[in-house]
């Protein structure tokens, strides 16, 4: 299924479609011993299990639906209009899906304006324009929507069930016409002329499957139907004559976005540092005690138990360290969006400062993990996501430190006394 090629494998998982075939797929008796239905949490994580162990990707991310009416919907107030409403169990799952993703340290995007599919579309392009080093990464949009085929191109696939996530098909350009007779270019031209009823997308009246296939081999693109319109002849160039301005806007509704503007970068949605008490206590909390045991078999090699590995980290005297410049520090916390940061004490009388280690990746893919004294650089840690240890102990006894609003805050002593209580 991946490609036997010696590049990195990235998984970018269309939330949206994933959790609604979920919901459908697994009945609403599933529940919490508190009675919270968590039937298309239980599904996306049956699947985000089945997925990376089938693509073992090294990089992974999700996209996502936001409430909010997308840039389609100004230009055309009845797209999607003929779908029925989200039953509200389903809604209510949403952000228990998002703490999931949390607990697995994958990164959820989602931006008011767009759909799963435009940011997916982006993320294609940085793979495609070499953003995101294409000459080393294959990407594969894992999806329900047939809608995401036009993104294929080199070093990108999109993967579809058939059936069920067990059977899932990779499409490339050859598979994508030997199944539709039409490539993944051809995708937003088909649609134009034939529509999308689940988007409400109209196309051209009259147009169906057969003759837009059989045009597009003969004339590529919309363009060039339009282009030889004389040769067509018949019923057909009734239709498409009558329908030109249809055809044109259902083209620019099908169309995904390639160019939304992300605040992410290829080392943010590196599969790392899963903490298994973190994931064994989240999966518990939603009674998916038959999963618990497949995390092993997937993850051994990511699972990382900090406090351990951290504490061993920290053995030995103050003299053992080199102190950071300040100025290393502050273009790490910079550069960095998701931090980890370490307050070591060792002397109980606290006659002697402190000391913190702070822990990023760099732009350019670097880590780093700098230590100092100089605590209050964790003034500018406000709007970064960051994993502490130790937290408590730090805040306690150093009134005088401000730390600002962090964006995601975890605590790995707290998730540990959490977990054994």
């Amino acid at each position: 299924m991946v490609k036997d090629n010696g590049r990195d494998v990235f998984l970018a998982i269309d939330a949206n479609a994933i959790i609604h075939r979920a919901f459908h797929a697994y009945p609403p008796s599933l529940q919490t011993a508190e009675g919270v239905q968590v039937n298309a949490v239980y599904g996306f994580t049956v699947m985000l299990l089945e997925s990376l162990k089938i693509f073992g990707p090294k990089y992974v991310l999700c996209a996502m639906d936001t409430h909010a009416p997308t840039f389609r919907h100004e230009v055309y107030t009845e797209y999607k209009a003929t779908r029925k409403p989200t039953d509200l169990s389903l809604i209510d799952q949403f952000p228990l899906v998002e703490e999931i993703l949390k607990a697995f340290n994958i990164p959820l995007i989602k931006k008011d304006g767009y759909e799963a599919d435009d940011i997916l579309g982006t993320i294609s392009s940085y793979v495609a324009d070499g953003v995101w080093s294409s000459e080393n990464v294959d990407l594969y949009i894992l999806s329900g929507d047939r809608d995401l085929l036009q993104l294929i191109g080199n070093n990108i696939y999109v993967c579809l069930p058939n059936g069920s996530f067990r059977n899932i098909e990779v499409y490339d350009k050859d598979f994508t016409f030997q199944k539709y007779g039409y490539y993944p270019e051809q995708v937003v031209d088909y649609k134009a002329m034939v529509g999308d009823p689940s988007d409400n997308i109209p196309g051209v009246k009259g147009i169906g499957h057969k003759t837009a296939v059989d045009l597009l081999q003969r004339f590529n693109n919309l363009e060039g139907i339009y282009r030889n319109i004389n040769e067509i002849g018949g019923r057909s160039q009734k239709l498409l004559t009558e329908g030109v301005e249809q055809a044109e806007f259902s083209k620019q509704l099908a169309t995904i976005e390639k160019d939304v503007g992300l605040d992410i970068y290829l080392t943010d949605c590196l599969l790392k540092d899963l903490d298994r008490k973190l994931l064994n206590f989240t999966f518990k909390k939603y009674a998916f005690k038959s999963l618990v045991g497949r995390l092993d078999d997937i993850f051994g090699k990511h699972f990382t138990e900090p406090n351990i590995s951290q504490l061993d980290m920290f053995k030995g005297s103050n003299q053992d360290f080199k102190w950071s410049p300040i100025e290393d520090l502050k273009d790490l916390i910079k550069q960095s969006q998701k931090l980890k940061v370490v307050y070591v004490n060792e002397d109980e009388s606290y006659d002697t400062t402190p000391y913190i280690f702070v822990g990023g990746v760099m732009r350019n893919g670097a880590m780093k993990e700098l230590v100092t004294r100089e605590l209050h650089i964790l003034s500018l840690l406000e709007g970064k996501e960051v994993v502490f240890y130790n937290f408590e102990e730090l805040v306690t006894h150093n009134e005088d430190i401000s730390i600002g609003i962090v964006k995601t805050f975890y605590d790995v002593l707290l998730a540990e006394h959490l977990t054994h209580s």
